[in-house]
C-alpha cells in the first residue's frame, strides 16, 4: 500500500524521495492498526502511563490534521453541490451539524488569526477542546480591539491551557475578556440577563396534581426575582415558633413553609375580595410603586374588592336577579324563510291500534270481542 505511493527523486533539485500525504496517512493507519493488535500485558506501569500520554498527543495531532483537511476542503470549495462546507461534511461523514459547523470555523481560525494555537495543537501540547475554547474566548473580543492585544490574549490562554482543563480554561477566558474589554463585557452581560429574564417569564407556571387522600400538590416555577419576593414574604412567617407552654416548635422546615404559605393566603383573603380577572401588565407599568410596596397595594385592592363582594351578597336588594323566561306564545315568530316551521312540518302520525300495533286503515274500527 505504501510502496505504490512512493514518489521518485526530483531530478531538478536532487532532493531525496518523499512520500505524498496520502502515503503518510497510510503509514500512520498501518502503524495504529499494529499498535491496536499488540498486547498490553508486556508493558510496565511506566510504559502504560507514558503510552497513555503519547496516545493523547497523537489524538491532538490527528485533530490538527483533520482540521487542516477541513480548511483545505473549504478553500477548494469542494462543497459545490451543498449549501455549505459544514453541510457537505455532515452528509459525507455523518457528523452532528452543530459540531461540524464549529469545526469549520475553528479550522479557518487556526490557519488565519490563531496560528499559534494551531501550532500548539499540531505539536500535541494542547487538546482539541482547549483550541476550541481559545477560539471562542478570542471571538468574544469586539472588532475594535487591536490584533496585537488579541495575540497577547491568545498567548496567555495557551500558557493557561497547559495547566488547566477545558472547563477551567473557559472561565479564565471569560475573565480575560472582562479584563481586556470591561465595557463590552458589561453590555453583553446585560443583554444575556435580559434574554434569560424573558425566557424565564415565558416559562412561569403553576401546576396542580393529586398527591394523596385529601391532598393536592402544586409545582411553582417562577423567575429568580419573583421567587425571591415570594421567599421574602414566606420567611418571616416560616420562622420557628418560640418555646411556650406547649413546648418547642417541632415542625420541619418544609412544614413551616407550608403553614406560612397558608397563612399568607389567609392574610390576602382577609384583606378583601378575590380577583375576578388576570393581571393587567400594561396598566401595572403605570404605577410607580415597585417591589414589596406594589404587591402590598395590589393585595389591598384585592381585599377591598372581596369585601365589597361579601357585602353585596349579604344585602338582598343587591343580589343578582334572573329575568323570568317568557312564555312560548309571547316569543316573536321567526321570519318566513327556507327554515320556516310551516314549510318543514313533520308528517301526521298514523293512528295506532288499541293493542299498540300501527294501523294502515285509519277508517277501520276493530270489532268488539263479544260480537
Amino acid at each position: 500500500m505504501v510502496a505504490d505511493s512512493v514518489s521518485v527523486m526530483d531530478v531538478t533539485t536532487g532532493a531525496p524521495p518523499t512520500l505524498p500525504l496520502r502515503g503518510l496517512l497510510d503509514m500512520v493507519q498501518d502503524g495504529l492498526a499494529q499498535a491496536l493488535n499488540s498486547s498490553f500485558w508486556s508493558c510496565t506501569d511506566a510504559d502504560s502511563a507514558d503510552g497513555l500520554e503519547q496516545a493523547h498527543q497523537i489524538v491532538a495531532m490527528a485533530e490538527a490534521l483533520r482540521l487542516r483537511f477541513i480548511h483545505d476542503a473549504d478553500t477548494r470549495e469542494l462543497a459545490s453541490g451543498a449549501t455549505s462546507t459544514a453541510a457537505w461534511l455532515r452528509h459525507k461523514l455523518h457528523l452532528h451539524p452543530g459540531e461540524i459547523g464549529a469545526d469549520v470555523k475553528l479550522a479557518k481560525a487556526l490557519e488565519t488569526n490563531l496560528q499559534a494555537t494551531g501550532q500548539a495543537l499540531a505539536a500535541g501540547r494542547i487538546s482539541f477542546l482547549h483550541a476550541k475554547i481559545i477560539r471562542e474566548s478570542i471571538d468574544l473580543l469586539s472588532k475594535d480591539i487591536s490584533d496585537e492585544l488579541k495575540r497577547e490574549g491568545e498567548a496567555r490562554l495557551l500558557q493557561l491551557a497547559s495547566r488547566h482543563d477545558p472547563k477551567e480554561l473557559r472561565q479564565l477566558g471569560i475573565q480575560l475578556y472582562e479584563t481586556i474589554a470591561p465595557e463590552d463585557a458589561e453590555r453583553r452581560l446585560g443583554e444575556q440577563l435580559e434574554r434569560e429574564r424573558k425566557r424565564a417569564e415565558q416559562k412561569r407556571s403553576i401546576t396542580f396534581s393529586h398527591s394523596g387522600p385529601g391532598l393536592q400538590s402544586a409545582r411553582v416555577q417562577l423567575p429568580i426575582d419573583e421567587m425571591a419576593r415570594l421567599k421574602a414574604l414566606l420567611d418571616p412567617l416560616a420562622r420557628p415558633r418560640k418555646t411556650d407552654a406547649n413546648g418547642p416548635d417541632t415542625r420541619t422546615a418544609s412544614r413551616r413553609l407550608g403553614d406560612a404559605f397558608v397563612e399568607l393566603l389567609d392574610l390576602a383573603l382577609a384583606a378583601g375580595e378575590a380577583p375576578t380577572r388576570g393581571w393587567d401588565q400594561a396598566a401595572d407599568h403605570h404605577h410607580h410603586d415597585t417591589g414589596p410596596t406594589r404587591h402590598r397595594n395590589r393585595l389591598r385592592d384585592i381585599g377591598q374588592r372581596r369585601a365589597n363582594l361579601r357585602r353585596n351578597r349579604q344585602t338582598p336588594g343587591l343580589r343578582r336577579r334572573r329575568h323570568p323566561r317568557r312564555p312560548r306564545q309571547q316569543r316573536p315568530s321567526p321570519r318566513p324563510g327556507p327554515h320556516h316551521p310551516l314549510l318543514h312540518r313533520r308528517p301526521t302520525p298514523r293512528p295506532r291500534h288499541p293493542d299498540g300495533m300501527e294501523c294502515n286503515f285509519p277508517a277501520w274500527t276493530a270489532p268488539r270481542s263479544g260480537a
